[in-house]
């Protein structure tokens, strides 16, 4: 009879450790998901009136499904604050502290006010800011994230390269591959060989926004926003697309055969969280079964580590992170209204 584990003893024993780390952090997880369950459900409610769905003391039952508002009050409220505060995109103005006599760090103002002014420029920003304003007033809570994108290109060959290469092989000598160097890097900093082929780089190099749905975020316990031990958001990955995203090592060493072969005939999407660890420094992908799919070192360098500010709360309390649902506050009022 065939083994069912061919992983070695210690393979199993690091295996073990990261299913024990995985399922530590979905219980965390969870655990601020209850927390904040009765905000949660205040936000569902204040989507459904939002959406025309229900009315605010509506639960979506088959017997009140359909009664809705008239004069949906909660939608005119959202549609009039969110271009108010969101009208148009940021405009960078960078300029020296105390305005000092200094060309050079003049020059380095602008140069930093032009790049910024690339970021936003396309109008990008704009759309990823009105969804964090219209999540903020109307949930409660709106959050928007950076990301680091580049391509990964491959340097061209100069003249000097190609006329060696001429060279080497009119002499009968092996040819070195146009654009390889013994200086050069690849993309994470691994010198390449002669004539392993042309040098990679990072090319078009950017920071791209994105607007998190208020369902898809948790956060540790704290007081306040810069005291949270780590975030975490929900991903969503093609199971096609798993062994290219996640450490395929990583994942067979937490994973009897019988789990490889469930996970490699199964036809869902392969659903989890993506854990900024400020502790560590670290982003961990857990997958909902508790298995560690990747960990990355510190992706942003930012001297706060996480990739968002601190979340869009129209209302606040001191020592308090959970949101208030603005709708909860007048949903009453809002039945009244709907005469």
């Amino acid at each position: 009879m065939a083994k069912a584990d061919k992983r070695t003893p210690d393979q199993q024993k690091q295996g073990a450790a990261l299913r024990e780390e995985g399922s530590k952090w979905l219980a965390r997880v969870e655990a601020a998901g209850k927390l904040e369950k009765q905000w949660m459900d205040d936000a569902e409610r204040a989507v459904k009136a939002y959406t025309g769905q229900t009315k605010s003391d509506d639960l979506s039952t088959s017997a009140t499904l359909g009664n809705t508002y008239d004069f949906n009050i909660l939608f005119a409220n959202v549609e009039t604050i969110v271009p108010a505060i969101i009208n148009s995109p940021p405009a960078p103005d960078i300029r020296r502290r105390f305005a000092d006599e200094d060309p050079a760090a003049k020059d380095v103002a602008e140069l930093i006010e032009r790049a910024i002014r690339t970021q936003v420029d396309d109008s990008k920003l704009q759309v990823e800011l009105e969804g964090e304003a219209q999540d903020g007033f109307l949930a409660g809570r709106g959050i928007i994230r950076l990301r680091f994108k580049s391509d990964i290109v491959k340097d061209e060959a100069t003249s000097d390269e190609l006329e060696r290469a001429s060279d080497a092989a009119a002499d009968g000598a092996p040819a070195e591959e146009p654009g390889s160097d013994e200086t050069s890097g690849d993309a994470y900093g691994a010198a390449s060989q002669p004539g392993a082929g042309p040098a990679e780089r990072l090319a078009n190099e950017c920071i791209e926004f994105e607007a998190v749905s208020w369902r898809d975020y948790r956060h540790g316990p704290a007081k306040r926003w810069k005291d949270r031990p780590w975030d975490a958001f929900r991903f969503v990955v093609q199971r096609e697309d798993e062994d290219a995203v996640f450490d395929a090592g990583l994942i067979s060493i937490q994973t009897n055969d019988q789990e490889k072969k469930a996970r490699g005939e199964s036809g869902s999407d392969l659903t989890g969280w993506e854990i900024w660890d400020k502790s560590s420094r670290k982003v961990i992908f857990i997958d909902d079964n508790g298995v560690v799919l990747k960990k990355v070192d510190d992706p942003l360098g930012l001297t706060d580590f996480f990739c968002i500010p601190a979340p869009v709360q129209p209302i606040e309390l001191t020592g308090r992170l959970m949101p208030v649902n603005p709708f909860s506050i007048y949903s009453k009022l809002a039945d009244e209204l709907d005469l």
